[in-house]
């Protein structure tokens, strides 16, 4: 059974896990938005909105936009 990522920790558990994932080199900024996106309908219960994830993965790259494109 998975544990579901509930209401009040979606945000902080996504970033956390965008952030690693950020990472590794060679993945593009699409490619962690369509990662999330997956991540998000599978482990949180409710799922963020799109516009939320959009917004994680902007500040993800706003802290290390360094490491991509």
């Amino acid at each position: 059974m998975i544990n579901k990522i509930k209401k009040g920790n979606r945000n902080n558990a996504l970033f956390g896990v965008a952030f690693k994932k950020a990472s590794l080199k060679g993945i593009t900024s699409e490619e962690l938005r369509r990662f999330l996106y997956v991540y998000n309908e599978k482990y949180c219960d409710p799922p963020l909105e799109k516009y939320e994830i959009k917004a994680i993965v902007g500040d993800v790259l706003n802290t290390h936009g360094d490491w991509y494109e």
